[in-house]
């Protein structure tokens, strides 16, 4: 049988059980702006379009125009501000080009026949237009990060026999091979360069394509606008995504020696030759190329969890290695840096002071480009957790200053999405969370806010002050048993509160849809009382006056 979990069930009390025995009071001061700390940015309600291997999941699960699959009606009314889209996956187009089959291996001709067939104008962007036109129809505030995390096979003399199955085809001979025949191409070696010739033509190669992508993203006034960021790998600091396949998924950035060297209680260390850094400044010089303005910027890798990355002096050993350098490895330079990203998994971490390290550490603007209700995203308690994430995620990074931006993952295809696919679109309850911060959160100033008495760190609080002189609070609950919360708002007129309910998954694909008829809506009645609230495990609560 299926339980249901109220995530903020909203409890009018009398004016005496208001004043006494209440063990959490939050207190808001509209007039006290928090110092160093801006608006929240619509960039905070973000999601993860996924990437997909097979037809099935790319039909069922990408955010493909409006009368496809769902998607896109189901994600428009979250009026999304970030949006991290991976650009091999197959819905863009790029990866899976079906180039004319004569690319000339002579690296100069090469480059002439890539610029043909990548101009601004050419049909062969006529897949990757579509896609991020209907990207950014989402919202009018949407913001594209592209993600690269691998380089295209076509940057060879290679095209997709069958992609799923990892299997080329090599032009000069028509015969089917193994993706390794790309690796051993372009020179590597389990990530290390093994032949620097080899590397060089590919790093070459791969900042033209690069300096063609962002050339063709700003002759597009649509693109221009909202895709302008870009950023490379995919947590290359555990395993980084640089040569990927949807079966040979990951070749490790610091080699097998890593697993000796964990096991060995010693943080585990970066062996390789600096590949990383060699493809990103080539990313960065493609970009510059035809951006020399810089108005699309440049992300650093996709770093893994931020309080992972601590060697044994409580440095980021990784990001260090990757940016300033170490054991004789160049870093690509704090100079050559534009803003940072980071995932984080793990519903009891510290996203804020997560932020806030890097951003002391290196002084670049930082993007939570992943984080879910659990370790893994997988686990049961992400359905009764998922909108808790959300808010705690945005009261964290709201009031932190160099945080820039978050986005959820992901936003549909698998039992770990913001919208579950089944055989209809499904909505959660981090759903409903991230529609109720964007109408009545964002662009909102964060006040000072106290949360006092017996259970007060079971609370956490963001007040913002709106445009419109409304005073707002995102309330969640971090524990799992009810907490009775007085609230102290000055001004006049009643608190409104919006609760969310949904289910506990008792079983992995336990899950319903979440309707907008189960939000619920109270009105507490001004007056020298203080209103309360009673949050319920896990609860969270959206109160505007």
């Amino acid at each position: 049988m299926r339980a249901t979990l109220t995530l903020a069930a909203v409890v009018v009390t009398s004016a005496m059980a208001g004043a006494a025995g209440l063990p959490v009071t939050i207190t808001v001061d509209p007039a006290t702006a928090l110092e160093g700390v801006g608006p929240v940015s619509p960039m905070m309600v973000g999601v993860n379009l996924p990437v997909h291997t097979d037809p099935e999941t790319v039909a069922r699960s990408a955010v493909t125009p409006p009368g496809t699959n769902g998607n896109w009606e189901a994600l428009r009314p979250l009026n999304i501000g970030l949006v991290r889209q991976w650009i091999n996956a197959p819905e863009c187009g790029l990866h899976d080009l079906d180039l004319p089959r004569d690319a000339p291996e002579d690296d100069a001709a090469f480059a002439q026949w890539l610029r043909a067939q990548l101009a601004p104008d050419a049909a062969n962007w006529a897949a990757f237009d579509r896609y991020m036109h209907g990207i950014t129809a989402l919202g009018e505030d949407v913001r594209i990060m592209l993600n690269e995390p691998v380089p295209p096979v076509w940057l060879g003399p290679f095209r997709w026999h069958d992609r799923h199955a990892g299997e080329l085809i090599e032009l000069a001979s028509g015969e089917v091979v193994d993706y390794q025949a790309f690796v051993d191409w372009a020179g590597l070696d389990r990530n290390r360069i093994g032949d620097v010739a080899r590397f060089e033509r590919l790093r070459v190669r791969f900042a033209l394509y690069l300096e063609l992508l962002a050339a063709h993203v700003l002759a597009d006034p649509v693109l221009r606008a909202h895709a302008t960021m870009i950023t490379l790998g995919n947590e290359t600091d555990s395993g980084g995504e640089f040569v990927q396949n949807s079966v040979r998924w990951r070749m490790w950035v610091y080699g097998a020696e890593a697993n000796a060297r964990f096991e060995a209680g010693q943080p585990a260390r970066p062996i390789d030759e600096g590949t990383l850094q060699q493809l990103y400044l080539a990313m960065h010089a493609g970009v510059r190329a035809a951006d020399p303005d810089g108005r699309i910027s440049l992300g650093g890798p996709e770093t893994s969890w931020s309080h992972n990355q601590f060697d044994r002096d409580a440095r980021f050993w990784y990001l260090d290695w990757f940016i300033d350098g170490v054991n004789g490895v160049a870093g690509i330079g704090r100079e050559n840096l534009d803003l940072l990203t980071w995932h984080n998994y793990g519903f009891d971490y510290d996203y804020g002071h997560a932020a806030q390290q890097l951003f002391e550490a290196y002084g670049r603007p930082t993007f939570l480009t992943e984080y879910n209700a659990t370790a893994a995203g997988h686990g049961m308690n992400f359905m009764q957790r998922g909108a808790q994430t959300v808010a705690k995620v945005v009261i964290e990074l709201a009031e932190t200053p160099g945080a820039a931006g978050a986005a959820f993952f992901k936003a549909s295809g698998g039992g770990f999405g913001l919208i579950l696919n089944r055989d209809v679109t499904w909505r959660t309850g981090a759903y409903f969370a991230l529609k109720a911060i964007r109408e009545q959160i964002v662009a909102g100033r964060p006040v000072r806010c106290v949360v006092s008495g017996e259970g007060a760190d079971a609370i956490e609080c963001l007040a913002v002050r709106r445009d419109d002189g409304a005073t707002v609070l995102l309330l969640c609950n971090l524990t799992d048993e009810t907490t009775r919360v007085a609230l102290r708002v000055p001004g006049d007129g009643p608190l409104r509160i919006t609760s969310i309910e949904l289910p506990i998954a008792r079983e992995r694909n336990d899950y319903r849809n979440v309707t907008e008829e189960e939000i619920a809506h109270s009105l507490l009645p001004a007056g020298p009382a203080e209103p309360s609230i009673a949050l319920a495990p896990h609860g969270v609560a959206v109160v505007a006056r």
